[in-house]
Order: structure tokens, then sequence, then C-alpha cells
């Protein structure tokens, strides 16, 4: 019938286009996404690195939806947190529903990718932080330093009594 020919006929347009956006979208990404890693300035001083791939491509009369996969790790964990944790918390949550008459354009993160970040961040050393004595000050004071371990990674969950997120400790 017409509507079978007619949905296979789509179907084929749907797939050359997600295939061309495909190739074309990931040349853009990977200009923005650079593989080298990402240093994170003093005083937390570790190195994150970022994997992506394209992971959902669809289309409707309104809209085109692109969901892309993020992972972030640590090149180099600290050695005194390399065997603690199991990974990152995750929640598997769903791809946002968007609005087509309120905003051109949206971005949304999951909190599974920030949970990553925090996870990275605090396997490779980063919330590890050492303040030495200071000498300039004199005193009793110029002989204090302070050092501060996380003994456990911060994570970021869905918010409860009226707000967006939660973080914890």
């Amino acid at each position: 019938s017409v509507e079978v020919i007619a949905g296979s006929i789509e179907y084929y347009i749907e797939s050359a286009v997600e295939d061309a956006i495909d190739g074309i979208g990931g040349q853009v990404i990977a200009r923005l996404i650079t593989p080298d890693p990402i240093v994170l300035p003093s005083p937390i001083d570790t190195q994150l690195q970022l994997n992506w791939g394209l992971q959902t491509v669809s289309f409707t009369r309104e809209r085109a939806l692109f969901g892309l996969d993020f992972q972030m790790f640590t090149p180099a964990p600290d050695a005194s947190l390399a065997q603690r944790g199991v990974g990152a918390i995750r929640n598997e949550g769903q791809a946002p529903g968007f609005s087509t008459s309120d905003y051109a354009t949206g971005f949304a993160v999951k909190d599974d990718f920030l949970n990553q970040v925090l996870w990275a961040t605090w396997r490779g050393g980063g919330f590890h932080l050492e303040v030495p004595p200071d000498h300039s000050v004199g005193g009793i004071l110029s002989q204090i330093g302070l050092s501060v371990e996380a003994l456990e990674p911060p994570v970021i969950m869905p918010g409860r009594g009226g707000n967006d997120v939660d973080v914890g400790w």
C-alpha cells in the first residue's frame, strides 16, 4: 500500500540524514572537544580526560534532538585513592523534554555526567588540599599548615524539599 511505501521512504530518508548529520556533527564536536587532558588549576591541580560519542539522533517536524554520550575520568589516579570506591554514582536519568515554543535551542547535562566529573576530580586527588605554613605571618600561625583530604567523592543527587539538586559529601 501507499502508506507502507511512504513509511519506507521516510525511514530511508531519515536514516540518510542521520548518517550525514552524525558525520558532520561529529566533526564539529571533535573540533570543540580536545583529546588532550583538561588541567584543573590550583588548588585542585589534577587532570581530567573526556571521551564522547553520538548516542542518539531523532527528528520530528518541529525539532532535531541530538544525544551525546560523555565519559569523564582521570588519566592519573591518586595512588592513595586508586583502590577506593566502585565508580561514580549513576541515576540513569532520561533525556529531558524540551519545549518547542519557549526557546530555539536547549542544552541539558545529566547529573550522571556531573557525578563523573566529581568522581574523576576526587580520584585524581583534586580534593586533597595542602596549605603549607605561612612564615610571613609570624608567631605561632607561621608554624601551622593545613591538610584536607576527602575520603569519599562528592555527589550530585536529585533535589528534595523544593531543591533542583542536592550536593552530598
